[in-house]
């Protein structure tokens, strides 16, 4: 199992809220998975939901996910629409 700091993981989450302030304040999700590729090594992904309002009175399931590798750069980030 990749070892990964909280100094890690609050670096990745400071570039989500960064990025997509709607999500300050959600706490992610943590899963890990293989790096492709790579023997022995794991990726740490962070997974943040919310549900956000829409003008017409209904609601947006925002998902954005962060792939963080084992030196705790943020390699990847992807959303929902």
């Amino acid at each position: 199992m990749v070892e990964m700091d909280s100094h890690h993981i609050a670096k990745a989450k400071r570039k989500v809220y960064a990025q997509f302030p709607e999500l300050k304040g959600t706490e992610p999700e943590i899963s890990t998975r293989p790096t492709p590729g790579k023997a022995n090594s794991e990726l740490l992904i962070l997974t943040f939901k919310r549900e956000l309002p829409l003008p017409g009175g209904g609601s947006l399931t925002r998902v954005v996910r962060a792939t963080v590798n084992q030196d705790g750069e943020v390699v990847k980030i992807t959303s929902s629409r």
